[in-house]
């Protein structure tokens, strides 16, 4: 197993909240210059430690977005992951693609009284409550309507093989604006570290 070095493990107490943060916002927060940080989180990412997301919405000086960092959470029970798993298959080879998508998203928003009572949201309301749900969503206004982005999957521990998820995001933009949403596929999916681009359809 790979040694953490004590600037290694400075990094990743500062990272104990669970919020996104730059190597920047890293490097003020512990005390150690940007490129010895940008280092050390390069090993830690490698090591799978934390996870890197491009920083939605935010350009440095010279343009580019720089990378957001998080710590990666800990599976501390791989049967309840088993046991998730399981149940999303089973109501999806029960219902079928589109009504068992539909179906998660109602589950999901049961709890949200002014949703189920018939309002929906505006694009910019429909981001903050994904952000509730640690979806580090974003709006732009894109060519033919406003779009979204997301740069984190809440769901990531039980992606892998489950399209079913993906699908219900949709669903859930769907049911929550009133408006019918597409993702577009050819960005890596947020729960690989990339970007889930939804258009209005």
């Amino acid at each position: 197993m790979t040694k953490i070095n004590t600037s290694e493990q400075r990094i990743l107490d500062c990272m104990q909240d669970d919020k996104a943060r730059s190597s920047r916002d890293l490097s003020i927060a512990c005390c150690m210059n940007e490129p010895a940080v940008r280092y050390h989180l390069r090993k830690l990412t490698r090591l799978g430690l934390i996870r890197k997301f491009p920083a939605p919405g935010i350009s440095s000086k010279s343009g580019r977005k720089p990378d957001i960092y998080r710590l990666t959470p800990i599976d501390e029970n791989n049967a309840v992951l088993c046991l998730t798993r399981s149940i999303l298959n089973h109501i999806n080879s029960s219902l079928g693609d589109t009504n068992s998508a539909d179906t998660l998203a109602l589950w999901l928003l049961s709890s949200q009284e002014d949703i189920i009572s018939g309002k929906k949201l505006s694009v910019y309301e429909t981001v903050k409550w994904l952000n509730l749900y640690h979806y580090a969503a974003s709006w732009i206004a894109g060519k033919s309507g406003p779009e979204i982005l997301v740069t984190n999957c809440p769901y990531c521990d039980l992606q892998p093989g489950m399209e079913l998820l993906c699908r219900m995001d949709t669903a859930l933009l769907n049911q929550l604006t009133g408006l019918s949403w597409k993702r577009l596929y050819p960005f890596e999916s947020a729960s690989e570290g990339g970007i889930c681009h939804f258009v209005i359809t």
